[in-house]
């Protein structure tokens, strides 16, 4: 390891953050998890992070750092690492570690948007290596990405692009959180089809379901089950998130005319549900430039994407 530059990887979440040692390679050398919240707001869980940076970078030898890379569950300014509004990080907002870990280990620090770190990853070591134009989409309690633009991460004018969740694809759909109606993230999100299901249920909708436990609360993981026993409410519901998805997919394809859009996210370990009418709705309705183009594949990386796409943040700064 002695000849070899790696980079530390950090990813911080709301609930837990994961420090690790990755070589130029994709291999990830030693890792360490933690508990992001309460104690101590920022600083404490700053303190809590230098300290496992240690730990990782003493299991793995000592290897010679290219820098810290850190992917951050928050819209971040990634000139300053600065987060903005973090949903899940109360307390964060205005708040950058940047700052604090040039100072504890003297080496660059990068810091980016965790849906933007996931092109970024898939991008150097998952399934977008080689493409230049490429689109990430997460499906998951909300639906976020990132998307490449001739091989860069597009972070817009103060780094908040990329909000692919708030596309509109419903305008009389239910209220997102955002305080609009009808986002796909309302329409497609894992909370989406728990909310869903839940609605369906309370109005005496019958369905498998019912067995599964109370109405509120029934998670997407079961309307997914229920959907693979043929159940008629859970397959419907599965079937609108490919629709809503597929819409939302069509409107990327068509502004940014990417090599692959890339999909993650919780609600993608049941693609095989949704993959059949989402990529016929994405066919029916592509301009015809690009029917016939095999544009929509799963992401490669897994759970780990944002760790990779943290080093490949260090790495593709180095090499610029």
């Amino acid at each position: 390891m002695q000849d070899a530059d790696c980079a530390v990887a950090m990813d911080v979440g709301g609930t837990q953050y994961r420090v690790a040692v990755v070589d130029q390679g994709g291999s990830i050398v030693a890792v360490r998890k933690g508990r992001t919240q309460p104690r101590g707001g920022p600083q404490g869980a700053s303190e809590r992070i230098i300290a496992a940076v240690r730990e990782v970078v003493e299991e793995a030898g000592s290897p010679r750092l290219a820098g810290i890379g850190a992917s951050m569950a928050s819209p971040v300014d990634p000139a300053t690492g600065v987060l903005h509004h973090p949903p899940n990080l109360p307390g964060w907002n205005g708040y950058t570690m940047k700052p604090t870990l040039e100072e504890a280990f003297r080496i660059p620090v990068y810091i980016d948007n965790d849906a933007n770190l996931a092109v970024v990853g898939e991008h150097r070591f998952g399934a977008g290596q080689g493409m230049q134009h490429l689109i990430y989409m997460t499906i998951s309690t909300g639906v976020g990405g990132g998307i490449m633009i001739d091989g860069r991460v597009l972070h817009g004018a103060r780094g908040f692009a990329g909000e692919i969740g708030h596309i509109i694809v419903e305008p009389l759909g239910p209220k997102c959180s955002c305080g609009n109606t009808g986002c796909l993230e309302v329409m497609a999100s894992g909370t989406a089809i728990a909310r869903r299901a839940a609605s369906e249920l309370e109005k005496g909708t019958q369905s498998v379901l019912t067995e599964m436990g109370k109405p509120n609360s029934v998670t997407a993981k079961e309307v997914a089950k229920a959907a693979r026993q043929g159940d008629a409410l859970a397959l419907e519901i599965m079937r609108d998130v490919a629709i809503y998805s597929a819409y939302g997919i069509v409107s990327l394809i068509h502004i940014f005319d990417p090599e692959a859009v890339l999909l993650g996210g919780g609600v993608t370990q049941d693609y095989e549900l949704i993959r059949p009418t989402l990529e016929a709705t994405v066919q029916e309705n592509l301009m015809g430039h690009h029917k016939g183009r095999n544009l929509v594949h799963l992401y490669a990386l897994g759970d780990e994407v944002s760790l990779y796409g943290a080093a490949a943040l260090v790495f593709d700064q180095q090499e610029q």
